[in-house]
């Protein structure tokens, strides 16, 4: 008898994950608290969505057995640092606040060019939602900007500084 392949073993354990994760959207979409802070319900939602995320990671998986948990630990700890700079260090509020609102600020620019190219048809009041006009604008304008971008070399930089923090903090590369 053979052992089934990577792929069968892969549809297997999706076939068996998946009705566990199926009323995850149910379960999600329930009466959303207010905005009161951190509570036990919305930490218990947030870990419960990463080992949900890293479950179906580690199912689809090639080389499961490889796996380094040292490094998942260790990205996942960051991630909360980080999420906790974000939210209560004043400093790095600001300093999100300013790249958001640049990024406002380019979909501004996306939205007034459209408007001055289609008028009307972008009152969403009067025509409605169109996505050929209110979404792919936008796409098209990032999509340039990081064209330019990436002649400049910025993108290069930027990818490059990224990879050596990781490679830096957890020893990853490729």
């Amino acid at each position: 008898m053979h052992s089934p392949t990577p792929l069968k073993r892969s549809t297997r354990r999706a076939a068996l994950l998946l009705p566990l994760l199926l009323p995850m959207p149910a379960l999600a979409q329930s009466t959303p608290a207010p905005l009161t802070g951190l509570s036990v319900e919305s930490l218990f939602r947030g870990l419960l969505g990463m080992a949900c995320i890293i479950a179906i990671a580690w199912v689809f998986s090639a080389k499961r057995k490889h796996v380094d948990w040292k490094v998942v630990g260790i990205g996942l700890l960051f991630q909360l640092v980080l999420a906790l700079a974000i939210l209560y260090v004043p400093f790095v509020q600001t300093g999100f606040e300013l790249v958001g609102r640049l990024f406002v600020k380019v979909l501004d620019f996306t939205r007034i060019g459209s408007e001055f190219l289609f008028r009307d048809l972008m009152d969403v009041k009067s025509f409605g939602f169109i996505f050929a006009l209110q979404i792919l604008p936008t796409i098209i304008f990032f999509s340039a900007l990081t064209s330019v971008l990436f002649y400049l070399g910025i993108i290069q930089k930027v990818v490059y500084a990224l990879a050596w923090a990781l490679n830096r903090t957890m020893r990853l590369s490729g």
